[in-house]
This record gives C-alpha cells, sequence and structure tokens, in this order.
C-alpha cells in the first residue's frame, strides 16, 4: 500500500490538496506571542484516499509544547509507515497515540499536548480526540451532525448542560485556558467515536483550539458550508493575515475535508 505523509509545523504555511476520495485544505500559522509554533498538524493518504488527519497542540513552554505536537504527528507517520492491506485502522490510531504519550512522557519536561484525529475508511469515519482541539461533520447545508467534546472544565460543563453553549463562547463562567487531559499527562484518557457514516458533500473539520477560542461555533459552521470550498480556507486566512492581534493570541491551525462519494467527481466539488 503506498502511504503519503503529509506534516507541517511552519510559523505560516497553507495548502490544498485534491485525492479520490474528496478535497481538502490546511493551514498552521504561530501566534504573535510565540517565538516557534507549537501546533503541528498532518494528513495521511494511502493509495491516493485521504485516510488519516491529525492536529496537535503543544503545552509546556516554547520548547516543550513544539516537541511535543511534533512528537503526536510523527507518530502516526511512523505507524503508518507499517500500514499493510488487512491493518486495522483503529488500532493502528491507538498505537500511534500510545506511542506517542510514551514519547513525550520520556521527555521528562512537563510537556503535552492536544490531539484531534479521524480515520476514513469509505464513508466510514471514526473520531480520537484528547484535549480540547475540536473536530466537527457538518452536513452540506450547514447542519452540525457531530462535534468532539473538549476536556476541560468548560468543555465538559456545556456537554453537562449546565453551561450554555453561549455562555461557554463570552469566556466569563470557567477559564478557558484549563485542560484536564493531554498527551503526556498522567493517567491520559483517549476518547474514540463509533464509526459514523458520511454523505457526500459533508465537511470533516478539525482545529486547535485558536481558532474554536476566537469563532463562535455559528461563524465557523456558517464558513465552513458557504461558499465554494476552493475559497473558504482563502477568506479565512485573510482575515487572521489582516488583523494578528485579534486573530492570533494563539497558535492557529486547521485541517478542512470536503467528503465526495466515489461516483461524483471530485474536481467538481472543489467549486461548489
Amino acid at each position: 500500500m503506498k502511504t503519503q505523509s503529509h506534516i507541517f509545523q511552519e510559523a505560516d504555511h497553507k495548502g490544498s490538496f485534491t485525492l479520490s476520495n474528496g478535497v481538502g485544505a490546511f493551514y498552521t500559522v504561530k501566534s504573535v506571542h510565540h517565538e516557534k509554533n507549537q501546533d503541528s498538524m498532518g494528513y495521511f493518504d494511502v493509495d491516493e484516499a485521504l485516510r488519516i488527519a491529525v492536529v496537535s497542540d503543544g503545552m509546556g513552554g516554547h520548547q516543550g509544547g513544539e516537541k511535543a505536537s511534533k512528537i503526536v504527528v510523527q507518530a502516526f507517520k511512523s505507524k503508518l509507515a507499517k500500514l499493510r492491506p488487512k491493518t486495522n485502522i483503529r488500532n493502528l490510531v491507538l498505537d500511534a497515540i500510545d506511542l506517542a504519550d510514551k514519547r513525550v512522557k520520556k521527555l521528562k519536561i512537563g510537556a503535552g499536548a492536544t490531539l484531534v484525529a479521524f480515520s476514513l475508511d469509505k464513508d466510514q469515519i471514526r473520531f480520537f480526540n484528547i484535549g480540547d482541539s475540536v473536530g466537527y461533520i457538518i452536513g452540506s447545508r450547514g447542519k452540525i451532525k457531530f462535534r468532539t467534546i473538549e476536556h476541560s472544565p468548560l468543555g465538559y460543563g456545556v456537554e453537562s448542560g449546565l453551561i450554555t453553549l453561549e455562555q461557554a463562547e463570552k469566556g466569563d463562567v470557567i477559564d478557558d485556558h484549563i485542560v484536564s487531559n493531554g498527551v503526556g499527562f498522567d493517567n491520559m484518557r483517549i476518547e474514540m467515536t463509533q464509526s459514523m457514516s458520511l454523505s457526500d458533500g459533508d465537511i470533516v473539520l478539525i482545529m486547535s483550539d485558536g481558532l474554536s477560542k476566537i469563532f463562535t461555533q455559528e461563524v465557523l459552521v456558517q464558513w465552513a458550508s458557504s461558499g465554494a470550498f476552493d475559497n473558504r480556507l482563502e477568506s479565512l486566512y485573510q482575515n487572521i493575515q489582516n488583523d494578528n492581534e485579534a486573530y492570533l493570541q494563539d497558535d492557529n491551525t486547521l485541517i478542512i475535508f470536503k467528503y465526495v462519494d466515489s461516483s461524483k467527481k471530485v474536481n467538481d466539488a472543489k467549486s461548489s
């Protein structure tokens, strides 16, 4: 099986890709307050079909955060290098996370990282998350079909109904910088979903919290599901570039992917 790994941690980088099962775009930009980008991201295609994508946000100071997030993404690359036709992708992702956790702990510098990832097998998607980086499935008409739970007091408060999404987005209930789970943390916990079916045109979105804490869910969903797909990431990226002080208080990393049914023409999805 031919596996291609695409990994990024630059200070400012964006790109796009077209594969047999959809079209995608991504960017990663460092905060105005950081010397280096503490976010890392990667997407991995097997035989020209997207199979896994991951975003990781490092914690533990400039050096520690940068190293931890890079370790997470590199662990996926290491495990995918051993991919064989009968490999169980779910187990491969879990093994990659376990490997990353061991390597981050081995640093012994108090570093940690969040993780949000998804795996794709034909039209079946599964999410994995640790910490407060966020993943979505959004229907072609803007309906939220799925959202990961943030592993933080704020995220659990919203999920339990004790805090409304509106209160959380205002940031005046609980400190939104507290994270209760991470790669490299003691007693790390992995949240994994069941396999879910994607429909033609569904949008899959994963991002670090630098984005989810700046934009409301309503704004993110409207952006992700409106206009020509080719223009969506560029419009968001330009807003960030035009006002760094407003949008880059933290590192920003995002992968957006539009799933295309195998019977459809992938290139047509880029302009719709």
